[in-house]
């Protein structure tokens, strides 16, 4: 999929992808120590943060994708129309 969009959108994309998985992981390290103490509450804190960050960027990937869709007019195969 990668080779039929842009070099950046699909950057974007991949990074996006990446944050909200990456903020998930580090969430779920979380829950290893012990309960809410300040160790815990600080890696729930930037987890949280990686991951809303990379949901928070999920529409606009869409935007970029739509936009670049229509200004090179991509089909479904991944050709150009």
């Amino acid at each position: 999929m990668s080779a039929a969009l842009g070099p950046r959108v699909a950057r974007f994309g991949e990074f996006v992808g990446a944050g909200t998985l990456a903020g998930g992981v580090v969430v779920g390290l979380g829950f290893l120590l012990p309960w809410m103490s300040w160790p815990q509450l600080v890696v729930f804190g930037v987890g949280g943060l990686l991951g809303v960050i990379g949901m928070l960027g999920i529409p606009v990937w869409l935007l970029l994708l739509g936009r670049h869709i229509a200004a090179n007019g991509i089909t479904q195969t991944g050709g150009r129309s």
